[in-house]
């Protein structure tokens, strides 16, 4: 009967452990992606990319993007950037957390529409 109530009393002690340790953090990764002209960077806290034109050639920049939703759908999409060297512009998202994001840095003009391979992949 002693080593019944041991094996309740180590069980319960288990139980109680499991109710107040604490939970694993989620840990989203921060990425950037560059090409001649573009840079874009995404920032996991906020689910936002920044997408900067870079030179002085009259070029618009883009960001592509792709992300996998939960159902296994994609969502696909560009950020232009066409105001000049220098400039910025912040796209905010609503990724799920712990997903995977994955984009690159694109340059685009009358002729040429040119992106960075291989793709960056950065965690929601």
């Amino acid at each position: 009967m002693r080593l019944h109530h041991k094996v309740v009393a180590a069980g319960a002690m288990s139980a109680a452990l499991l109710l107040v340790a604490p939970t694993a953090a989620h840990a989203g990764t921060d990425e950037n992606a560059s090409v001649f002209g573009s840079l874009v960077f995404f920032r996991h806290d906020g689910d936002s990319f920044r997408v900067c034109d870079t030179l002085d050639d009259a070029w618009n920049v883009y960001a592509r993007y792709e992300y996998i939703r939960i159902d296994g759908s994609t969502q696909t999409g560009r950020h232009y950037v066409s105001s000049g060297r220098g400039t910025c512009a912040d796209f905010d998202h609503n990724f799920g957390e712990g997903r995977p994001v994955r984009f690159t840095a694109c340059v685009q003009n009358w002729v040429l529409d040119y992106c960075q391979e291989p793709w960056s992949t950065a965690v929601a």
